[in-house]
């Protein structure tokens, strides 16, 4: 004889509004990741119109100790702006890898 599995008790079971909510939140988690990129790639931007208008502010009889100085100083923001893009990324497929497969 086939025996039916024993009942599970309430605060195991599972509802499909909870199904729902869990998918729901995190669909959220995806939307939530996204704007930390945006603002990731904003300063990454910034970085790089900085480093621009150093390069064409920049006079042609500054001595080279200037000119390393600015190119260090802007190399060094555009190097940790792409880093917090990278993180951001990450924190996004993290997010992306969470939601449920369809199909």
């Amino acid at each position: 004889m086939n025996t039916p599995p024993p009942p599970t008790p309430a605060s195991g079971r599972r509802s499909a509004d909870d199904d729902t909510t869990d998918r729901n939140e995190r669909e959220f988690d995806v939307v939530f990741a996204l704007d930390p990129l945006d603002e990731a790639i904003d300063v990454a931007f910034l970085a790089l119109k900085g480093a621009q208008h150093a390069a064409r502010t920049t006079s042609d009889a500054a001595p080279a100790a200037t000119l390393r100085g600015e190119w260090r100083t802007h190399n060094v923001l555009l190097r940790q702006s792409l880093r917090l893009i990278d993180e951001r990324v990450q924190d996004l497929a993290k997010a992306v890898k969470r939601l449920p497969r369809s199909g």
